[in-house]
This record gives structure tokens, C-alpha cells and sequence, in this order.
């Protein structure tokens, strides 16, 4: 699926171990290592690829006993425990479950080897709001008298929250209900005869969200849609966070679309082959605009052209062009690329330098395509920070992994791409 903001769900517990927590390259033939070598530090990871689920993983030597706990106030609350097996993994599939209430969200793993080392890791994101959580259909004519099939879904398939269902107008006085949905996608189904001609009103009400459908009766006009743009986030990882708070921060008066496949990447195999992925991307969503991030999962050698040197970035930058060209639509939509802040690891920051510097080459020439620096926002002139200083205060924009950024980061990062994209007109 992927509309208004959510994700397409995985298909199967082994996608779900390979890809979407990043803990493990992606396909066989990926050339690193799949995890750690024995003595690195622990990775912790915490997923909200399956839509209205966070799923919890962490990777350390095999036998490891973890803990997993969400912090709440300063408070530890249990919401899992999990041993990592031969693949160094250990996961808690199911952990919490995405809340109108509290959007940010923290999490800790404590890890036991079997010899008796512990370590504790932490992570913090920031989960899609509740603004297009429901989602109520009807016809949108009606003759007079008939009775008017009303259906309400939970998008997120949670069934812990009840909705109001007001209707109105079209000779139906005004009432409203209470209606609980159930954990499904069919959800549930009411009726409402419009006994004159006009507009029947059908609004539904979740955590201070409103949404709004108009039926035309009898001979009263169907009211016209617009939709407004389609911005459509999509990438790995680095784009998750980003793209909820960006579809909050743009509001109705365009259609957010989002779509992130952890794991993947440019030179990676398995999930996802972004080249053949892209185009079906565009013919389903057909995005007014792209925001796209994705590398931090590259690094990989295409044969036997090893990372990172000139004939790798080359190869890169006809990929990534490749991918601009596709979202761009013949002319009809735009793509403004994010490029990716340094990260701590210096293993990893050589390989990052390649893939930015692929991505700026890449955009060269091509009109209705931008790159965002955010390395510049986030890591200027190259150096890895935890932290940034914004209008007097320090704020920590970095996930404690060194390569994802926090929830105040990807908040930041969204504020960027918001004003980038209204600036530009792009919007409009």
C-alpha cells in the first residue's frame, strides 16, 4: 500500500529479517560481511517498515540473551526478550504498536553474551501521527432515498481505537456515534438513507483528525476532488522518520506517499532492484515529486569493481541518474535527492564520500531534479557530530548506531525538505 504517509507491508518473517532492520545485507551475494565480526559493538535496531507495528531486532554475537524496553518518562517498561541465533540476530517481532498519543518513541536492548559481557544500546524514532489513520468510503452519488453504504477502516489494523462517525444533511438529522473498528483492513460497514436531495455529510473523528466525505443526493451536484500534488518519500532506512513528519508538515493540501524498504540499496541484491522498482513506483503513485534517500546500505563492489574508487563512483552515478530520469516522468515530476550525513564509523565514511559524490554528479544537467545536502546541515565540512546547535540550544541529532539520524534529527530534516520543496513551488 504505502498511501497518505504508509508503508507497504513486507511479505514474510524471512524479508523482515533480512532487510528491514539493516542489520543484514540483503541477498547472498552482497560481498561484506552479513554482521559484526566477533568483538565489534552490538547493533540495535528498531523497524516501523510493517505498518502500525514496531519490530525490534539486535545483533551480537550468537547465544546473546536480550532485553528489550521502551523508556517512557524515564521509566523501563519490558516488551521483549529474544536470543540471538547463528545469524547473530535476535528479534522481538511485535514489540509496541504506533500510538496517536505519544509519537516519539524510545527504546533500549540490553544484550547478554553467554560468557557474561552485557551491553545496553538505545534508539529513538518518530512514528507517522494519526492524521490519515481512518478511512471512510462511500459512493459518492446516491439517488434520493436510497440507503447509503458507509465503510470505515483502521489503517493501521490495530483495533485499540474507537471513531466518530457524524453524518448530516440530504433530510438526515445530525447525529453522531461511537464506532469501534476492528483489527482488520475490511473494517465495518453503516448505512444511512438520504431522504432529500443535497449533500449527505460523512465525517469521521480519530485523536483531533477529521476526515470528510461528500454524497450527492438526488439531483444535487457530486463535488469535485482534488487531491493536490503527490509527494511521494521513498529510500531505504535513512528515509524513515522523514517521511511521516514530512507529510505531517505539508498537510492535506497535498497527497503524501510513502514507501522505504531497509536494507536496500544501489549495489545491494535481494528485496528490492531499485531499477525495476522505481519505474512500478512511478506508474502506481505517479509522484508530482520524489524525495528520495538511500546509500546507507552501499558500498558493496558491482563485480569485480570494488568500492569506492573512479570506475565504482561511475557506475553509481549512471545508476542514481538512471533512478533521477525515472521519477522525473517524461517531464512530469520532479526529484529532489537527499544526500546522506557523514557517519561515525570511518569505514563507513569513504563510502559515503563516493555515494554523495555520485549523487551531485548525477543530478548534473538534469532539469526538474535537486540534491539536498544534508550532510552539510548535519556533518559541515565532513565531520561526524552527535549533536547540532540550533538557536542557542544542542539538540542530538544522531541515532546511537552513528548512521541514522534521531527523531529531533529527522525532524529537523523534514522542516528542510518541507521549505526546500514550498520555495521551489514545487507545491504548487
Amino acid at each position: 500500500m504505502a498511501g497518505n504517509g504508509q508503508r507497504k507491508p513486507l511479505k514474510g518473517r524471512s524479508a523482515f529479517l533480512a532487510c528491514a532492520l539493516a542489520l543484514v545485507t540483503c541477498g547472498p551475494a552482497a560481498g561484506a560481511a552479513a554482521a559484526n565480526a566477533p568483538g565489534d559493538d552490538p547493533l540495535f535496531a528498531v523497524s516501523q517498515q510493517r505498518i502500525g507495528i514496531l519490530d525490534l531486532a539486535y545483533n551480537w554475537e550468537p547465544g546473546t540473551t536480550v532485553q528489550f524496553h521502551e523508556v517512557v518518562d524515564g521509566v523501563a517498561t519490558p516488551v521483549g526478550t529474544a536470543v540471538t541465533g547463528e545469524n547473530r540476530i535476535g528479534v522481538a517481532l511485535r514489540a509496541a504498536t504506533w500510538r496517536c498519543d505519544r509519537l516519539v518513541r524510545a527504546f533500549t536492548a540490553t544484550g547478554t553474551t553467554p560468557d557474561g559481557r552485557t551491553s545496553t544500546s538505545s534508539f529513538d524514532l518518530r512514528t507517522p501521527s494519526c492524521k490519515t489513520r481512518a478511512v471512510v468510503t462511500a459512493p459518492r452519488r446516491v439517488e434520493r432515498g436510497s440507503l447509503v453504504r458507509i465503510r470505515i477502516a483502521d489503517r493501521w489494523r490495530l483495533g485499540d481505537r474507537p471513531v466518530q462517525l457524524c453524518v448530516s444533511g440530504a433530510g438526515v438529522r445530525r447525529s453522531c456515534r461511537e464506532v469501534k473498528l476492528p483489527a482488520s483492513q475490511r473494517g465495518v460497514v453503516r448505512r444511512v438513507r438520504a431522504r432529500r436531495d443535497g449533500q449527505l455529510r460523512v465525517a469521521i473523528g480519530l485523536a483531533g483528525n477529521r476526515t470528510v466525505q461528500w454524497v450527492a443526493s438526488g439531483t444535487a451536484k457530486v463535488r469535485k476532488i482534488t487531491t493536490g500534488p503527490v509527494v511521494l518519500a521513498t529510500g531505504d532506512s535513512t528515509i524513515q522518520g522523514i517521511d511521516s513528519i514530512l507529510a505531517d508538515k505539508l498537510g492535506t493540501s497535498v497527497r503524501s506517499e510513502a514507501e522505504s524498504f531497509p536494507g536496500t540499496g544501489l549495489t545491494t541484491t535481494g528485496s528490492s532492484n531499485w531499477l525495476q522498482f522505481a519505474p512500478r513506483q512511478v506508474k502506481r503513485f505517479k509522484p508530482t515529486v520524489t524525495v528520495m534517500s538511500i546509500g546507507g546500505n552501499d558500498g558493496h563492489g558491482f563485480g569485480d569493481v570494488a568500492c569506492c574508487d573512479g570506475p565504482w563512483v561511475d557506475e553509481y552515478t549512471r545508476r542514481v541518474r538512471t533512478l533521477m530520469r525515472t521519477y522525473r516522468r517524461s517531464g512530469k515530476g520532479r526529484v529532489l535527492w537527499l544526500t546522506l550525513p557523514m557517519p561515525k564509523d570511518p569505514r563507513r565514511q569513504r563510502v559515503t564520500v563516493a555515494v554523495n559524490g555520485a549523487i551531485v554528479a548525477a543530478a548534473r544537467g538534469l532539469d526538474r531534479v535537486r540534491v539536498l545536502d544534508l550532510g552539510a546541515f548535519f556533518t559541515p565540512g565532513g565531520t561526524y557530530s552527535d549533536t547540532i546547535t540550533r538557536g542557542g540550544r544542542t539538540i542530538r541529532t544522531r541515532a546511537p548506531d552513528g548512521i541514522h539520524l534521531s527523531a529531533a534529527g529527522s525532524e529537523l530534516a523534514a522542516a528542510i525538505v518541507a521549505d526546500v520543496l514550498t520555495q521551489a513551488g514545487w507545491l504548487e
